[in-house]
């Protein structure tokens, strides 16, 4: 089973939480990757590396994964539906939002 993991680039929190993400991941060996823009994020704060098994383009990120995990708002939630689009793939919004209608799920659930 493999996480794909996409989210609003802009949104300040954003590489933390994907960057402590990642390490419960591979501490728990659990497949992911990260959309390439976001890693850059992440390598460029944290000084660290992702190999190129973790790391791809948004459309192939779509066709290698199992489940996609959008973390941003519900417009970041509808943005990566339409990048899904007929995939089938299941999506798991994580909230960084206000309003959190579609991505009803926030940073505290990570771990839960």
């Amino acid at each position: 089973m493999i996480f794909g993991i996409i989210g609003n680039n802009n949104k300040e929190r954003l590489p933390e939480v994907v960057h402590k993400l990642c390490k419960s991941f591979k501490k728990e060996k659990i497949g992911f990757i990260v959309e390439e823009k976001l890693t850059n994020l992440i390598s460029k704060r944290f000084k660290v590396k992702f190999n190129s098994a973790e790391k791809c383009s948004s459309a192939l990120l779509v066709s290698k994964s199992d489940f996609i995990i959008s973390i941003g708002g519900d417009g970041t939630f509808l943005s990566t539906a339409k990048l899904v689009g007929k995939k089938g793939k299941p999506i798991i919004g994580l909230n960084f939002g206000k309003l959190g209608f579609l991505a009803e799920n926030t940073e505290h659930d990570i771990n839960s």
